[in-house]
């Protein structure tokens, strides 16, 4: 079965929507993803992993960045890099 996401016409990273870092997709304008199917950039340099975390924090920004768009200001990057590491031994 094909994936949805991977049968869409945009930029991909390995397997996610690649988008920027105010969670629109590039080249396709007023398009935003986020959660686990998108390939968020965050500030310190590496793609947001696709947990409830992040993809909590995402919905916000992107709430946001889609409402600055209709409302002609400026958008917010997305900014949260984690809240920690957790491993089980």
């Amino acid at each position: 079965m094909i994936h949805i996401v991977t049968a869409l016409p945009c930029d991909l990273e390995r397997g996610r929507i690649k988008v920027t870092g105010n969670l629109d997709v590039a080249d396709w304008p007023g398009i935003w993803s986020l959660g686990d199917c998108a390939a968020v950039p965050q500030k310190d340099g590496i793609t947001s992993p696709p947990t409830a975390q992040h993809a909590l924090r995402q919905a916000k920004a992107c709430a946001h960045n889609s409402l600055a768009t209709i409302r002609r200001k400026q958008l917010k990057p997305f900014g949260f890099t984690g809240l920690g590491k957790l491993a089980s031994l």
